[in-house]
This record gives structure tokens, C-alpha cells and sequence, in this order.
């Protein structure tokens, strides 16, 4: 009210230019409280809790605080998170990890009793919602790891993962951030697990972009390849999600996460099988993340859902980042699933799969078929011909290739209903000609 009051009297102008101010400078607190709770951090637990009780105790200020900012459009973001880069240089930490260490600090450090982790989480709530909206921004997007530096920096070939090498270690070494290795390897906290892991897959579909350079699009590559010589890695997440989304759990330890999660309120009767009419409406909510007009992506979906708080929005988070995953790392989901051995969750998987994100992958796999057969077909040299030819409704693709004398190699595709949580079909033929005097 006053500051139109004051728009009416004619001052607009001066009080444009002071409130910007004023937010830049709240928001530049903002990223030095980030980088405090990252040295802490970084000095070991005890330093982290103390500096941790501190924020909580100040939690009615940071939420007054932050109701004051306006809503951060991309323009304002990204002059928050240069200068706080520019300021931070020297002392070793950037504008990602101090977002990063105010969004996880509440949960790696809560303690005490269910009302009490509660209670800790709320009044820290207003930062980690204005640090998750920091990290989603373009440019942390595309700063979630290092490895297009490293990348660049040596030779293209991975180092060797060992059965006995520590994984968060075998990771930082390929580019990812520590506290982002650590957290994809450890299952607990489940929510900064989930958060990070989201954030990876994020930063792995940006590096696979038609806008990307050739660096980028190797250290996308790269990045999957270590995903998956990690065994443990993407089979741990994907007993997450398919927990978190009501299709059961392959582990005693596993979501019911959400129901043993100190800071929910969910009981374990919530958290149970979804019904196909249940099932029906996330998929529905998950397909509205993304304009109509546009290809479903993992960064529209996520900057719609926002920090996730209650147990649906949680839910619509893990629908979204299992579509990532079938989409990213098709491999390693196929290896999760063959090695399933609940045969009732085996179902729920295949029958969620086949109904909800098969379609579309099987629908973008035979378009890509079909672009790349129109340029490969034809002649190959001397009198040998080649020519692909798919088939969607019936999910095959056949290659045949034509020598001299009616010769033919003849090979068959058949891709699965529930692709990619199952191998396609392959079958090879040759084909003579007789010919007879």
C-alpha cells in the first residue's frame, strides 16, 4: 500500500531504485549466509549444528526477511548469482554451493524428536525454498558439476572404477561437486538424496541440449558412463522413486520413506499403493508441469513443481525424476528392473511404464529412426544397397542390406512394450538368391 501511495504522489521513480537496492543487498546476504553454512560445513559436524541453531533461532526474521523480496524473475537471478560468484572467489566457495548448503543444512542437521526436526525445518523453510529457486536459474543449472572442465581438461576416458574405490570419491574426481557426491551416494537424508539427484539429472539433460557445444555433449557422456559404472548408484534412486510414488518399495528401508521421515506428518497407511484412478491423475499433473506446445523436460517440470513440502508434492517430484531417469539412463533402469525379484512390484513398475512413459519414449526413438534412416538409405557403394524401414505400431525396425549375386543381410529390431525397463528383440536373417543356368 505504500509504495503505491507513494506511486500515486509522483515518487515512483525513487523509490524503483531504492527497493532495488535493498533487495540486492538482502539477497546478498542472502548468498553470504549460503557460503558461511558451506565453510561450516566443510569444518565438520559440530561446527555445522552450532551454525545450524543459529538460523533456527532467527527463523521469524528470514521469514520476514524473504516475504519481502519480489518475485526473482531470470534477469534478477542471474545478476544475484554473478556478483555472489564475483564476491566469493577468493575464499573457495560459489554462488551453487552456498545455495546448496542452506538447502540441505535442515536436514542433515535436524535432531530430536519428530515435533522438534518439524519445527527446525519451518523456520529454515523461507531460505530453502529461496536457495532451491536460486539453484533451478539457468546458470546453476549448468554449474551442478564440474565436469566440462574436467572434461576438457584430460583425456576423454574415465579413470577406473575399483569393486573396493569409494564411490563419492571415484565421482568428485570425474567433476561432481563433494557435498553433491556425497549425497547421491547416501541414502539418508532421503529428501537431500532426492533434491540433489534431481538437480544431476538436471545438469545432464542441459549438457545433452541441441544448444549445447561439443564439450558439453562429452561431459553428458561422460557423466552417464560414471552414473553406471557406479552399480548402486541409479538402483538406490529408483528404489526411491518408485517408493515415493506409491508403486511399492524393493527395500524394508525404503519410502515408506515419506512415513518414517521425521518431518512429515504422513502416516505409513498413506503412503500405499496408488490406484489406477490415482495413477491416471499424477500422470495427468505430471504432463501439465510442461506448456502443451512444448516437449516435456525435467527443468520446466521442476521450476513448476518448487521445493517440494507436502507428501503429493514429493510424489509429482519422483513421478518427474523417473521419467529423467528411463529418458537418461535407460541402461542402468534396465538393470535395476531386471534385478528386481518382488513380483508385485515388478508389475506395478512394468504396468506404470508400459501405460504412462513408454509411449513417448518408443514415439521419440522411431522419430529419430525415421530422420536418421532418410539420410542412410540408398546406395553404400558398388552395387550394395541399404534401407531401414520402422514400423511403431508394431515397435520393430528392420535394416536390410543388399550385396551383388541377391544376397541379403536382413536384421530386426523388436523394441518392448515397456521400454526402456526391458532389452529389445533381435533377430538376424541371410538371405541367397538361387539362381539356376
Amino acid at each position: 500500500h505504500l509504495q503505491q501511495q507513494i506511486q500515486a504522489a509522483g515518487r515512483a521513480p525513487q523509490l524503483d531504485l531504492a527497493l532495488q537496492s535493498a533487495w540486492r543487498e538482502l539477497l546478498a546476504i542472502f548468498m553470504a549466509l549460503g557460503a558461511g553454512v558451506a565453510i561450516a560445513a566443510a569444518g565438520g559436524a559440530p561446527v555445522a549444528a552450532v551454525l545450524q541453531q543459529c538460523l533456527e533461532a532467527a527463523g521469524p526474521t528470514w521469514q520476514l526477511l524473504i516475504s519481502c523480496l519480489p518475485d526473482l524473475d531470470h534477469s534478477l537471478a542471474s545478476k544475484v548469482l554473478s556478483a555472489a560468484d564475483d564476491r566469493m572467489d577468493m575464499i573457495g566457495v560459489d554462488s551453487v554451493s552456498s545455495c546448496l548448503a542452506l538447502l540441505q543444512a535442515p536436514w542433515v542437521h535436524s535432531s530430536g524428536t519428530a515435533a522438534a526436526a518439524r519445527q527446525q525445518h519451518g523456520a529454515c523453510e523461507p531460505l530453502q525454498r529461496l536457495a532451491w529457486q536460486l539453484l533451478l536459474h539457468d546458470s546453476s543449472i549448468a554449474s551442478v558439476t564440474h565436469s566440462a572442465a574436467t572434461a576438457s581438461s584430460g583425456s576423454e576416458d574415465l579413470p577406473e572404477y575399483g569393486v573396493n574405490d569409494d564411490a563419492a570419491t571415484y565421482l568428485v574426481q570425474i567433476g561432481l561437486r563433494p557435498e553433491t557426491a556425497t549425497a547421491i551416494t547416501e541414502s539418508q537424508p532421503w529428501q537431500v538424496h532426492l533434491l540433489h539427484w534431481t538437480l544431476l539429472l538436471a545438469h545432464i539433460s542441459h549438457l545433452n541440449s541441441k544448444r549445447s557445444s561439443s564439450a558439453a555433449v562429452t561431459a553428458g557422456r561422460r557423466l552417464t558412463q560414471a552414473l553406471r559404472d557406479v552399480p548402486e548408484l541409479v538402483p538406490s534412486l529408483l528404489d526411491h522413486l518408485v517408493g515415493l510414488m506409491g508403486l511399492g518399495s524393493s527395500s524394508s528401508t525404503l519410502p515408506t520413506a515419506a512415513a518414517a521421515d521425521p518431518m512429515s506428518d504422513q502416516s505409513a497407511a498413506a503412503i500405499t499403493t496408488l490406484s489406477a484412478a490415482a495413477q491416471v491423475q499424477l500422470s495427468a499433473k505430471l504432463a501439465a508441469l510442461c506448456p502443451s506446445d512444448q516437449p516435456w523436460t525435467l527443468i520446466t517440470a521442476i521450476q513448476y513443481i518448487g521445493l517440494p513440502i507436502s507428501h503429493a508434492s514429493w510424489r509429482l517430484l519422483a513421478a518427474a525424476v523417473y521419467r529423467a531417469v528411463l529418458g537418461l539412463l535407460p541402461a542402468s533402469a534396465r538393470i535395476w528392473f531386471s534385478d528386481l525379484r518382488d513380483r508385485r512390484l515388478i508389475s506395478a513398475v512394468e504396468a506404470y511404464t508400459i501405460r504412462f512413459e513408454s509411449p513417448a519414449l518408443l514415439a521419440a526413438e522411431f522419430a529419430a529412426i525415421k530422420r536418421d534412416a532418410a539420410g542412410s538409405s540408398g546406395e553404400v557403394g558398388g552395387s550394395c544397397s541399404f534401407r531401414v524401414t520402422a514400423s511403431p505400431a508394431a515397435r520393430d525396425v528392420t535394416a536390410v542390406l543388399e550385396i551383388e549375386d541377391g544376397a541379403t543381410l536382413e536384421l530386426q529390431v523388436k523394441l518392448p512394450a515397456a521400454a526402456p525397463l526391458k532389452a529389445a528383440e533381435v533377430e538376424c536373417r541371410n538371405k541367397v538368391r538361387a539362381c539356376f543356368a
